[in-house]
């Protein structure tokens, strides 16, 4: 009786001093933890993607295949990288992009920012039925949070999909999650709403059909254990190589972005 009394004092002082978190607030570090990435053409919006803090000296990761274009033709693009607070990472370094596996990860830094909020890796084993958040941009306008669960492990997709053949992650362990994700949410943060530790990165999604008729879809998203072990390897942080978008007004976001920040509002409040 006494060691159950210490329990509930313990949990209800906790709760009182705000050492447990709500759900709501996780998922609200989360989306603060994370950043929007937007690619230009011609001075056209042409890609978008998602990315997020894992250090507190600025490091982040995004998926390669979202700068991919950017890094083979860098004369063609420019590039700018949002946070959620409006703020634009104008001073940006690269470390690597992919490996031999063709894993779906590049490693950045950003100089001369003061982040209160990063994403840290989860110790736990992967639990199929594990509950999981995405943040991506995937809707119009961009930023989003939705939730599901954990339906498998793979560490060969490959192996899993038979005769469709993959381009990257050849190898790589992944996680199938059935949280629907498209374009925009490349790059997200994959992470626990119990404890908010990060478990992955979107990375794709695999359509298996037969003729004109969709059998199946797989959401699929890098292990936390991977994105570790790849960043790291990969510390050497260098120039950028590609070109940061830039704007005649310094600091200004574009007005096309209102309905942006208006969504923002309602994911945080």
């Amino acid at each position: 009786m006494k060691y159950f009394i210490f329990i509930f004092l313990f949990t209800y002082n906790a709760h009182c001093q705000g050492l447990i978190k709500s759900q709501k607030q996780i998922v609200k570090e989360g989306i603060k933890s994370t950043i929007l990435i937007r690619g230009y053409k011609n001075k056209k919006l042409v890609f978008q993607g998602a990315g997020f803090f894992i250090s507190r000296d600025g490091t982040f990761v995004t998926n390669h295949h979202v700068l991919e274009d950017a890094i083979k033709s860098p004369s063609e693009y420019r590039v700018e990288f949002l946070t959620s607070d409006e703020k634009r990472l104008t001073q940006v370094e690269f470390a690597s992009c992919s490996d031999k596996r063709k894993i779906d990860l590049c490693v950045l830094k950003a100089r001369n920012l003061k982040l209160k909020k990063t994403f840290t890796f989860s110790r736990q084993r992967i639990g199929l039925g594990q509950k999981v958040v995405l943040i991506g941009h995937c809707e119009d306008p961009p930023w989003s949070a939705k939730s599901g669960k954990i339906i498998k492990t793979w560490s060969d997709i490959q192996q899993n999909l038979g005769k469709m053949k993959v381009t990257r992650n050849d190898g790589v362990q992944t996680i199938e999650t059935n949280v629907f994700q498209c374009g925009g949410d490349s790059g997200g943060p994959l992470f626990s709403p119990i404890n908010g530790r990060l478990v992955g990165m979107t990375t794709e999604r695999h359509v298996v059909t037969k003729g004109s008729k969709e059998l199946k879809k797989y959401m699929m998203s890098i292990t936390a254990k991977e994105i570790e072990a790849y960043i790291k390897k990969n510390r050497n942080f260098k120039k950028l190589p590609f070109r940061l978008r830039s704007l005649n007004y310094q600091g200004t976001i574009p007005t096309d972005d209102k309905s942006r920040k208006e969504m923002l509002k309602k994911l945080l409040n």
